[in-house]
């Protein structure tokens, strides 16, 4: 079996090639893709094989889902910590550390809300958080 690289893994699970996606997501559609793959639906051991090394290569780059849980993991949050939230959803604390996603500006507010969280909003990341992002968009 060929070496599968993060592009690979992407187009086998049906996973956009350049977006960042959850954990969710990836289990969403490894479950579809498996579904096809296994061999009681007519696939095969090799393809069911492939769909899970596919699986694997990309868990570590699923963004995490922001929760409060996630949030107070990295960091305190208030009027002097306040949560950044990017265009696309995406929560930062302090330091641009990566706390997750909330995939909507929308979202995002009313999870802050909810928690009593302060927050401020950004119209464009910073270079660290483009890095930050990067890291879990990379194609190997």
């Amino acid at each position: 079996m060929a070496e599968l690289t993060t592009a690979a893994a992407r187009k086998l699970l049906g996973l956009p090639a350049r977006k960042a996606f959850t954990e969710e997501d990836l289990q969403q559609a490894w479950r579809a893709a498996a579904k096809a793959a296994h061999p009681d639906a007519g696939g095969s051991d090799a393809a069911m094989a492939q769909i899970n090394a596919a699986r694997d290569l990309l868990q570590p780059l699923a963004q995490q889902q922001a929760t409060p849980a996630t949030a107070r993991k990295h960091q305190q949050v208030d009027e002097d910590h306040p949560l950044v939230i990017t265009p696309e959803g995406h929560l930062f604390g302090t330091g641009d550390l990566y706390v997750g996603t909330c995939h909507t500006i929308a979202a995002a507010i009313a999870f802050c809300g909810r928690a009593g969280w302060a927050y401020t909003l950004t119209k464009e990341l910073t270079a660290s958080q483009r890095m930050v992002l990067a890291g879990g968009l990379a194609d190997g």
